[in-house]
């Protein structure tokens, strides 16, 4: 029987002093039927001159063929990809030109991979240096090879798991593969340090390499080569490496049963996936918004020269992100300095609000934290003692730990506590210290608590159990009445959710909707819903929003859905004038600024019917209800909106009325003043 033909693809770039060496390597190889194809990558020194040398030594034997190819250079991806081009062997194999084989390696290859019928293989390596020495069992490589060695043996459930974690097949010249995995996983990619971990993850879904228990590659450490341990790779090579074969071991089973996937391996995978953060690649994936320029401004409501005398006031926040929350705090600020009052903010975390605020010329003061991530103690007793001022509003229930010690020692104090979160307050307290703020809250409780206000009558209801006092609702959108854009007659083609994407937003509830309702073909294939409200960074943790990524990128319909990341408020501004119809898929909620943003543009909505979205929209009059959690209920109301644009402009009209009537700045800014004298 005619033995496989083996093609070996030798890549060169400037490396005359050990081409001689990688040559010689594989022209005395003990495996007689091989193509060999030499291609200078543009080489700078004397490459060319060593190998045309080389190969007038060179005797052809019986079976094997030589071409040397010149090129200018492109880089190592090209060159080897154009040698695999060319090949035309059974077997594909790659020498890299700094390093050798030993002289019976492909033989040794290819009766190990026929074997046991891998399709897929590589060597154990040899570390030399420049002068072809042996690395001592003190360098730092061969320390980080042996051990890794070590792991796979003893750690490792399959060789997947770990070349996932370490490129233990070290280099691209390790790699035998058959020519059906060349035709499967495809060319080697654009990555400047990656390319062989990538084609060899590429690979896993398919084909499980074998790990031939021999030194029969030798790679070369010298000052020009950079490839040397995963460590040393480009963080964002790396991240979408990881984050491509996550994609490609989410939608359904790989063929190759050992490779690390929660099919076969649900806990080995879950922790590797934790621990090499496989899912920070899927920040890729979103559409980025650009910065806002110097031009744009963040802070909408004006102050004008007043007369009035001035009195300070002190607005509490949990964080100063550009996000909903913290807007809320700056509207109240900019509203109250615009009546004659002094504002002046104290935040127990750091953000990019604190410089939209300054620029307004109002004070901000953030919290000191510690090692472990909370507010230090003596930076909020200093706050207590010497940054309030005045009247004291504090925003959001996460303000509780600069809230509940504040009346506590500044009884007088009385701050309101704006509370807009449908939670109560042993709900956010969780893993708190017990001991700590026991003492601190049945002071509060029976001396000086809070005055509450609340954002909806569904957040002051789920508060009338507790131990604190009812409060008033206090509706504030921050949105100003505008005119109704029109919508009759309009397809509804552009479909908008906006909301940090997690659990309580039920986003991946109106992902799966919208593409059951693709699928089944109940709405136009050209509907497009945009999310807005994708983290920066994705990490194991935020479980629900790499799922939602994932289920998106595997769909069919993946162009259909624009995953887009958190933008500043204002920057909405050009997704709510494109949008056809507004989806609030929220399972807790007080009372959203979106859901009011869009009642206040006259949108056809569909809602939840929980909380306050329940307040304020009426089913089939101002928008359409489905019920939390419920896919299918969500599905039919997707469906029957966009199938009944005329009567769902008509219950737009009606919720923008009623927002003009109850909702808007004109309407609520006036009473939040009126209190505020009160007190």
């Amino acid at each position: 029987m005619t033995e496989p033909l083996v093609s070996v693809i030798i890549p060169v770039y400037n490396h005359e002093k050990y081409i001689d060496q990688a040559l010689n390597s594989i022209f005395n190889q003990s495996y007689p039927n091989l193509e060999i194809i030499i291609i200078d990558d543009g080489s700078k020194d004397r490459s060319c001159e060593k190998i045309e040398e080389a190969l007038k030594r060179f005797k052809p034997c019986p079976g094997r063929k030589v071409q040397f190819i010149t090129q200018e250079n492109q880089g190592a991806h090209v060159t080897i990809n154009r040698g695999l081009a060319l090949a035309t062997g059974d077997w594909l194999t790659i020498l890299n030109s700094d390093d050798y084989y030993h002289h019976d390696r492909i033989k040794v290859m290819l009766e190990q991979s026929l074997a046991a019928k891998a399709e897929f293989a590589f060597s154990y390596v040899v570390g030399i240096d420049e002068q072809n020495r042996f690395l001592p069992d003190s360098h730092w490589w061969k320390r980080w090879y042996e051990r890794t060695r070590f792991e796979l043996y003893n750690k490792a459930p399959t060789v997947g798991f770990i070349l996932l974690e370490h490129n233990f097949a070290v280099s691209t010249g390790n790699l035998f593969f058959s020519r059906d995995v060349y035709k499967r996983v495809g060319n080697f990619k654009d990555y400047k340090l990656a390319h062989d971990l990538d084609f060899i993850v590429r690979a896993l879904p398919f084909y499980e390499p074998l790990v031939v228990r021999e030194n029969l590659y030798f790679y070369r450490i010298h000052s020009q080569n950079t490839q040397h341990k995963v460590s040393h790779l480009a963080e964002e090579e790396l991240s979408k490496i990881h984050c491509d074969y996550l994609i490609s071991v989410y939608g359904q089973p790989p063929e190759n049963k050992q490779a690390p996937s929660l099919w076969y391996w649900p806990s080995e995978f879950a922790k590797l996936r934790e621990e090499l953060n496989f899912d920070r690649g899927l920040k890729n994936l979103l559409i980025k918004i650009p910065p806002m320029t110097r031009d744009d401004k963040f802070l909408t409501i004006e102050v004008t020269k007043v007369t009035e005398k001035k009195i300070p006031i002190t607005l509490i926040s949990h964080e100063m992100s550009l996000s909903g929350a913290p807007k809320l705090v700056a509207d109240l600020a900019m509203y109250f300095k615009s009546k004659g009052y002094l504002p002046n903010i104290i935040s127990l975390t750091d953000g990019p609000m604190k410089h939209e605020l300054e620029k307004e010329g109002i004070p901000v003061h953030i919290l000191k934290k510690t090692h472990k991530g909370g507010n230090s103690i003596s930076s909020l007793l200093f706050a207590i003692c010497f940054k309030i001022k005045g009247r004291v509003i504090a925003n959001s229930i996460m303000s509780w730990p600069m809230v509940i010690p504040l009346t506590v020692l500044r009884p007088r104090s009385r701050p309101i506590w704006y509370i807009h979160e449908s939670i109560s307050l042993p709900g956010v307290m969780q893993g708190v210290k017990r001991k700590i703020v026991a003492p601190f809250l049945k002071l509060c409780k029976k001396y000086s608590p809070p005055r509450l206000w609340f954002g909806s009558a569904a957040t002051k209801k789920t508060w009338d159990y507790s131990d604190f006092p009812n409060g008033k609702v206090m509706y504030w959108s921050g949105v100003p009445q505008q005119e109704q854009k029109p919508k009759a007659g309009i397809a509804l083609k552009n479909l908008l959710c906006v909301g940090s994407v997690c659990s309580r937003k039920g986003t991946h509830t109106l992902v799966e909707a919208f593409l059951n309702c693709l699928d089944e073909k109940r709405i136009p294939e050209d509907t497009i819903l945009s999310i807005v409200g994708f983290p920066s960074q994705v990490r194991y943790e935020d479980s629900i929003v790499a799922e939602v990524i994932l289920k998106v990128i595997r769909s069919k319909f993946r162009n259909n859905i624009k995953m887009i990341q958190s933008v500043t408020p204002n920057q909405l501004d050009q997704f709510f004038a494109q949008a056809d119809l507004f989806i609030q898929s929220s399972v807790l909620e007080c009372l959203p600024i979106a859901l009011l943003t869009a009642m206040s543009l006259g949108l056809p909505i569909i809602t939840t019917n929980v909380d306050g979205c329940a307040e304020v929209i009426e089913d089939r009059q101002t928008g359409l209800f489905c019920r939390p959690f419920d896919v299918t209920s969500l599905a039919e109301a997707i469906a029957e909106a966009i199938n009944n644009p005329d009567k769902s402009a008509e219950m737009g009209k009606k919720a923008h009325g009623v927002f003009n009537e109850k909702y808007s700045l004109e309407k609520t800014r006036e009473r939040f003043l009126a209190e505020i004298r009160e007190t």
